[in-house]
């Protein structure tokens, strides 16, 4: 028998532990946009400080 609509639209939602694994999350619907901005912000400063320190070190070593 089917139902009416009527229950399909107050149903609530509930999703399974199938439905999870089947579609996982990209990062985009797990972060907010204030915490990929911090994300990415320590990732380039991450880079940057790691980037200065190797160039600082080769630049102590006087290739002649």
């Amino acid at each position: 028998m089917q139902r009416p609509m009527e229950d399909l639209f107050f149903e609530p939602e509930s999703e399974t532990e199938e439905d999870i694994t089947r579609h996982p999350r990209t990062i985009s619907e797990v972060l907010w946009p204030w915490q990929r901005f911090l994300l990415a912000t320590l990732l380039f400063l991450d880079v940057a400080v790691v980037g200065f320190l190797f160039l600082v070190i080769l630049g102590r070593f006087q290739f002649r």
